[in-house]
C-alpha cells in the first residue's frame, strides 16, 4: 500500500535524503506532536529496505512508540519486529528492528 504523505512530510523525507547525499553524519527531523513523524519514518524505512536493500534500527524510550511505528510499518508491508532487552539478540531475519534501550544497571550483569 502506498503511503500518502502531506506536503511538509514529503519535504522532510526529501530533506533527509538530500542531507544524507551531501553529508557523512546524522540528520535530525523536528516535527511537533501530532505532525506525523511516524509516517515519515515509515517512508524512510520502506525506502531503505526496498530501494536500497538496507536494514533499519529504530530506538524509542517507551514501548508504545515502538508499537505505533511497528503498526504503521506493517500496514505498509515493511517486515519489522520489536526487540526489548533482555529478550535476546536482534532478529537478523527482519528488515526493520524497533528496540527499547535498557540502562546498563537494569541488565543485571547480562552481556549482550
Amino acid at each position: 500500500m502506498s503511503m500518502q504523505l502531506r506536503p511538509y512530510q514529503q519535504d522532510a523525507v526529501n530533506a533527509v535524503y538530500d542531507y544524507l547525499r551531501k553529508r557523512d553524519d546524522n540528520p535530525c527531523v523536528v516535527i511537533p506532536t501530532g505532525g506525523g513523524k511516524t509516517p515519515i519514518i515509515a517512508t524512510i524505512c520502506r525506502d531503505a529496505t526496498t530501494l536500497w536493500n538496507g536494514r533499519v534500527l529504530i530506538l524509542a524510550h517507551v514501548k508504545q512508540l515502538l508499537q505505533q511505528a511497528a503498526d504503521r510499518l506493517l500496514h505498509h508491508d515493511v517486515f519489522c519486529a520489536i526487540v526489548t532487552a533482555p529478550d535476546g539478540p536482534l532478529d537478523r531475519d527482519v528488515d526493520v528492528e524497533l528496540c527499547l534501550p535498557v540502562p546498563q544497571h537494569m541488565l543485571g550483569g547480562a552481556d549482550f
